[in-house]
């Protein structure tokens, strides 16, 4: 048996990262493209994401689509020096590739709301009334938006909205999800030859054209400005990436030579060793690399040294070297992982529709409801631009939280108590004071009978109902006149939704009126049925709102008693210190993995727990790590809630649960410290919706 020592091994030289073909003409990126939406789609379907518009003809568009949009974006975002050809073209596609249609169909319908308003702003109401269909041909389940418009009856919205929703007959739906905007026929180009189309474009063409033109235009301007924002953000992050492949590279190239010089060391060595074995029989043994027992060799100062030992000090110092450049390599390596985290990160926020930087103002949205329009007037005339699902799912969240609606719901009695009044409290104005008079008038005027002289209008009595909810105004940082012009509006028009009616109903025994030339002219009976039809009218109205408002207690109501069984047994079994039960084999579980179907957040948990879930749950659950940065848009999109409230931090509990309050989203939480259990207590409640 051999008692030499272990050698050590002689190092290979490393590979330097080399920059991929420069990808030219049309064909090879229309190639690239279809590549990447089959992978993006592929990914999805794997993970039985539930989602629209995978296959025909959809694919066809968004591949055209972005092939065409490539010159523009190479010519508006330029690359500059250091950076591969088409790194921008292939971040392009990449974003362009993102397979999440507008996110759901509540999404959808709320710009479709949007885009309504905005036509009967620009159309002739007289006009359009004709086409719109009777209310009893409503779906109100597509109405999903509450408010009161001071222009519009609810009615009158929800008709237009319905002639947009069915532009091209009855949407298309997949069981699970509806295309509403970018549906089939507007992805292969066609006009379906129906009623609902003809009304569509038969309201559409009461529309100025110079109002069409100036709202698709600022679409597409402010859609470019995204585009160059999002691309400011990731360009740097490019570079930085190139910056790194030349310095890894650098390394790579000095690690070479050292290998190069140590290669040519242990020749020398062998040619020595060869020397030294004189009268030795067949072929000299190969290089050999002499093993260091002591790290430190002496100096060779006036040339005593053996040759030997001169040459193994010379390997030392080698290897040595060739340390400290692996090292410098890796940490080149570790610093590209954390700017490609950077970059996967900033893809993934505009994946879920969300802003890059949501520090950074937002983008100057002037008119969200013709942005909406414009959105739907471009995919209905063959624009391209719509179909870039990236740039534009970002861009219409930016919008849709523009609108009035587009962050919080509605609540007709806020439940939470009103912070204190600021001091000094916004100051309204007297509208009853007469103390404006144009030169020569005899008369000085109120606001109130300025307001009168122009509109025929007349203000409540007092405009303080909302004046309690002056705190709430200042934490937005709405103080001095503009709280006071808001409180006025907010009375003024709250006022107003609750006007009230007093009027006797017609007896169903009340004898018919006479029919003839009298009863048709009498101006009086003209008057009297149109207050009642307007009576009627409202009574419907606000028996909707009550059944609405009723329906929506219940829903809360049995959302506030799940939670609280829930609570009651997790304190119980706390109290009760009960024994976590033992993990099941993984032969033991049934139905595990399980594929979650509902919009799933998962909160908290110690790391042994939460990996211990991770792999039993897949599907449509997101797991939120508990250093996570806040953001409220993610349970905007949620479905349930799901909270384990170790390993929680109070301030991140009661966040999550009160922006869950705001948009009332059920909150479970798990009542056993076994993940397999809470894996059990989630597959459970998914599968009784």
């Amino acid at each position: 048996m051999s008692t030499n020592p272990k050698q050590n091994p002689i190092p290979k030289k490393h590979a330097l990262l080399r920059p991929e073909r420069v990808r030219s003409g049309a064909q090879e990126w229309e190639r690239y493209i279809q590549t990447s939406l089959r992978r993006q789609s592929k990914m999805l379907q794997k993970a039985k994401v539930p989602i629209t518009e995978l296959g025909e003809p959809w694919q066809s568009r968004r591949r055209q689509a972005i092939l065409e949009t490539l010159p523009t974006v190479e010519e508006r975002c330029a690359v500059g020096d250091g950076l591969h050809p088409n790194t921008l073209g292939e971040d392009w596609v990449r974003l362009c590739a993102i397979t999440e249609n507008l996110p759901n169909p509540e999404f959808q319908e709320q710009i479709l709301c949007a885009a309504a308003i905005w036509i009967l702003d620009h159309a002739d109401p007289l006009a359009v009334h004709p086409h719109l269909p009777p209310e009893d041909a409503l779906d109100w389940q597509d109405f999903t938006v509450s408010f009161w418009d001071a222009q519009y009856a609810e009615e009158l919205v929800a008709a237009m909205s319905h002639v947009l929703i069915h532009r091209n007959g009855p949407p298309e739906s997949d069981g699970e999800l509806t295309t509403l905007l970018r549906d089939r026929a507007s992805a292969a180009g066609i006009r379906p030859d129906c009623p609902e189309r003809r009304t569509f474009e038969a309201i559409c063409a009461l529309l100025p054209p110079e109002a069409v033109a100036r709202e698709t235009a600022a679409f597409r301007d402010l859609l470019w400005q995204w585009v160059e924002r999002y691309f400011a953000q990731m360009l740097p992050l490019h570079r930085e990436i190139a910056r790194k492949h030349r310095e890894y590279n650098e390394h790579c190239a000095a690690y070479n030579q050292v290998c190069d010089q140590l290669y040519a060391l242990l020749s020398e060595i062998r040619d020595l060793t060869d020397r030294q074995r004189r009268g030795g029989r067949g072929t000299a043994p190969g290089p050999l690399l002499p093993v260091l027992q002591n790290p430190t060799v002496p100096e060779d100062r006036d040339g005593s040294l053996p040759l030997a030992e001169r040459l193994m000090g010379r390997v030392h110092t080698l290897f040595l070297e060739l340390e400290r450049q692996e090292k410098e390599e890796r940490a080149v390596l570790d610093a590209t992982k954390s700017v490609l985290l950077e970059q996967q990160t900033l893809w993934l926020h505009t994946a879920l529709g969300d802003p890059p930087d949501r520090e950074e103002a937002p983008l100057p949205v002037e008119d969200p409801y013709g942005l909406c329009f414009a959105l739907l007037y471009l995919i209905d005339t063959g624009s391209s631009l719509p179909w870039l699902y990236g740039p534009v799912n970002a861009l219409m969240q930016t919008v849709l939280e523009s609108l009035p609606w587009g962050i919080v719901e509605f609540e007709l009695e806020p439940e939470e108590e009103a912070p204190p009044m600021p001091d000094p409290p916004p100051a309204l104005p007297d509208w009853n004071e007469r103390r404006y008079r144009r030169e020569g008038d005899q008369f000085p005027r109120s606001l109130a009978q300025l307001l009168y002289e122009e509109t025929g209008c007349l203000l409540p009595r007092t405009l303080n109902r909302y004046l309690p909810r002056a705190g709430v105004l200042a934490e937005y940082g709405v103080t001095g006149t503009e709280a006071a012009l808001l409180l006025s509006v907010m009375g003024a028009l709250g006022t107003a939704r609750r006007q009230q009616w007093l009027w006797e109903p017609e007896s169903e025994d009340a004898p018919a009126q006479e029919e003839g030339p009298a009863a048709e002219t009498d101006p009086a009976d003209k008057a009297e049925l149109k207050r009642l039809r307007a009576a009627l009218h409202e009574a419907d109205k606000a028996a909707r709102d009550a059944r609405k408002a009723l329906e929506e207690s219940r829903t809360q109501a049995a959302r506030e008693h799940r939670e609280l069984a829930d609570l009651r047994e997790l304190i119980f079994n706390r109290e009760n210190d009960q024994e976590p039960e033992e993990e099941p084999s993984e032969e033991a579980e049934d139905g595990f993995p399980y594929e979650v179907r509902r919009n799933t957040l998962v909160f908290g948990g110690h790391e042994t727990w939460s990996n211990a879930i991770r792999r039993r749950l897949q599907g449509n659950v997101r797991f939120i790590e508990k250093d996570f940065k806040f953001d409220t848009s993610i349970i905007r999109r949620a479905d349930v809630l799901w909270v384990q409230p170790n390993a929680l931090a109070h301030k991140a509990y009661y966040r999550i649960i009160d922006t869950a309050r705001q948009y009332k989203k059920s909150v479970r939480y798990f009542t056993k410290a076994s993940a397999y259990q809470s894996a059990v207590q989630l597959r459970d409640f998914d599968r009784e919706g």
